[in-house]
């Protein structure tokens, strides 16, 4: 014992007892776990959902350690016909249904067991139309992981909280066909062979003008002659130069406001002075696969490594 009479012994014999307990609560979940973040100007929340099964001792011991009960830092409440308990010391919620754990902090938290008790899927993400038409590009194959993006709400955020900025996000966006994005669909698998990865993007139109730039047209795959063997990455893609160059000078166009210049006007100078009409004159004197390359031969040195790009 210490001066005044504290026992160190009994509460290092706490301290351990609940370090064990927290070690062995994760190793005893038989399910899977998903843990969110949701942010906003004034705040974040958070929430934590895993499968623990319908008796977990483990879980219970955990729990007891958090919400000691009979504390006056746990309060029991009801969520949506649920009951929950709240540590006030960790200002968490804690809820146990139908052999799911939920954690996390009050608004999220209780929105989703209010789904859960509603036990259906409205209001959440799975009936969103985004999600839904996202998640038709998938293929019916296993996978080891999928993300779907909402592209037209993250706009619509990004844009409210942009609204200072001194140029138009709308019109830098429409210049390159970005506000045409619709969803963003990727999934991934590992084989024996390695990883495999599809990226899916649908779009408002089959016209996009965002399809257009990345390239409609199958790559020219006899144009991959000009790369040396000994290259270690090449990237290659079907290109329009004509529609990439009004692209260039729209967004140019659209930076003005700040880079307090506009860039498409030097380059109408440009062709004013010289005679030159890029579009009509030059442009089409190139071809259509636009290829990168980095050759690293072997025995060279940082000094000899080579990147090449090149229109053929």
């Amino acid at each position: 014992k210490q001066a005044g009479g504290s026992d160190t012994g009994e509460a290092s014999d706490k301290g351990i007892e609940g370090f064990n307990v927290t070690c062995d609560f994760p190793s005893s979940i038989p399910g899977g776990v998903a843990v969110g973040l949701e942010t906003t100007a004034a705040s974040a929340e958070w929430l934590a959902v895993a499968e623990v099964g319908s008796d977990n001792p483990k879980l219970k011991a955990f729990l007891a350690l958090v919400c000691p009960p009979g504390s006056t830092d746990t309060q029991e409440v009801d969520v949506s016909g649920i009951k929950a308990t709240y540590s006030r010391q960790a200002d968490v919620y804690f809820a146990v249904t139908d052999g799911v754990l939920f954690a996390g902090s009050k608004g999220i938290f209780t929105s989703a067991l209010a789904r859960r008790a509603a036990k259906g899927t409205e209001g959440s993400l799975s009936a969103s139309v985004n999600f839904m038409k996202a998640s038709a590009f998938f293929s019916q194959e296993p996978a080891a992981y999928r993300v779907v993006f909402d592209f037209p709400a993250v706009m619509a955020r990004i844009k409210g909280s942009l609204a200072a900025l001194p140029f138009n996000l709308d019109q830098l966006l429409g210049s390159v066909g970005a506000n045409d994005i619709d969803t963003v669909s990727i999934e991934g698998a590992f084989k024996l062979s390695g990883m495999t990865e599809h990226i899916y993007v649908s779009t408002k139109s089959a016209e996009s003008k965002i399809i257009d730039l990345v390239g409609r047209t199958a790559v020219d795959e006899s144009r991959l002659q000009v790369v040396p063997k000994t290259a270690v990455f090449v990237t290659a893609r079907s290109v329009d130069l004509k529609l990439d160059y009004g692209t260039a000078k729209e967004f140019l166009k659209a930076l003005e406001p700040v880079t307090g210049f506009d860039g498409s006007a030097l380059l109408t100078s440009f062709e004013q002075k010289s005679g030159v009409n890029i579009e009509n004159d030059f442009l089409p004197a190139l071809g259509h696969t636009i290829i990168s390359y980095c050759d690293m031969p072997e025995g060279s040195t940082a000094e000899g490594v080579a990147t090449g790009t090149g229109v053929a």
